[in-house]
């Protein structure tokens, strides 16, 4: 038994954006009646109320729209989820018994994971909440959990108004103009050399005592390759008369990192097209956009180039390890 609610109905958002939601959002409304709601003899036994209540809420915020769905089931079963992550051989006890219970209920997005036990009408056909993620991941947005045992669960959706004009912060590396989303500029900075320091084999800058990994663009892409499909030499980079370092902090909740940048452009509203949709999918690149004078501008995903930055650590950590 349950009640719906639905709050905010009348909230504006971009048409194509509201058609791509509609896949993620019913697969999280399925799995708040199948996993979150317990049964009306579970809940009295609880003290709740026999039916249980479901609630949709979109509310504007600035220049995002935030959508949540909350149910006042169980919760997250932490425990359950730790069974399924050892069965599965994902963590091992030792390091299961070292996460908080909000780090556990982090796997929930990990790839092909479900806690499903057999395949219903309702959810636990095999698609994992990480389709979930990743298709609000390519909608420009952020899905995040916030569960409290035997309270209910609340995932909540922030995405921008609009896929296609999008405020970015225009920059110059290596004869090349990329975009990034202002949303995930932290902040821009000039750091002296002597602020520039080697850590694990990776630079690494030093800003007001924080050390923040820098990359540069063929730590994220194979420049290389680049150069031989466009048939020309793309200039190295180039620093200041001082040799101190131009760099963009990129962030995206908790993670940071360092972008090294030969020239800032400003900011400007492009008007991003889908590169999967008119050229094919390149990972560590979200859209491209044509400027005033015609050149085209490359629009950097944050998220994938943090798991590309993480991706070459490791390569680099398994180069530096000695051999037999």
């Amino acid at each position: 038994k349950i009640t719906l609610e639905i709050h905010g109905e009348k909230t504006e958002l971009d048409k194509r954006m509201a058609d791509e939601l509609g896949d993620p959002l019913m697969h999280l409304v399925r799995n708040a009646v199948d996993h979150g709601l317990e049964s009306p003899e579970v809940r009295a036994e609880r003290g709740k109320p026999e039916g249980g209540t479901l609630s949709l809420r979109a509310t504007p915020s600035g220049n995002h729209v935030l959508v949540s769905i909350q149910d006042d089931g169980g919760g997250v079963d932490v425990d359950r989820l730790k069974r399924r992550l050892h069965e599965r051989g994902i963590l091992d006890q030792s390091k299961l018994h070292e996460l908080t219970d909000e780090q556990v209920i982090e796997y929930i997005w990990h790839p092909g994971f479900s806690t499903a036990e057999e395949i219903t009408d309702v959810s636990g056909r095999g698609v994992g909440m990480d389709a979930v993620r990743t298709r609000i991941g390519e909608l420009n947005g952020t899905i995040e959990i916030d569960s409290v045992a035997g309270e209910g669960a609340v995932f909540t959706i922030r995405l921008p108004l609009t896929l296609a004009i999008i405020n970015c912060l225009l920059i110059r590396v290596r004869d090349v103009t990329f975009s990034l989303p202002i949303e995930n500029v932290r902040e821009i900075v000039t750091v002296s050399p002597d602020n520039v320091v080697t850590i694990h084999h990776r630079h690494t800058i030093d800003v007001r005592d924080e050390l923040i990994p820098l990359l540069r663009i063929e730590d994220i892409f194979d420049w290389r390759t680049f150069e031989q499909v466009a048939g020309e030499h793309v200039a190295e980079e180039a620093s200041s008369g001082d040799g101190s370092v131009n760099a963009v902090i990129l962030r995206i909740g908790e993670q940071v990192l360092a972008l090294r940048v030969n020239k800032f452009l400003g900011s400007q509203d492009t008007v991003t097209k889908s590169l999967s949709e008119n050229f094919m999918p390149i990972r560590g690149l979200s859209g491209a956009s044509i400027l005033g004078d015609g050149s085209v501008c490359l629009m950097l995903d944050v998220a994938s180039i943090l798991g590309l930055a993480g991706d070459a650590r490791s390569r680099d950590a398994v180069r530096s390890q000695p051999s037999d």
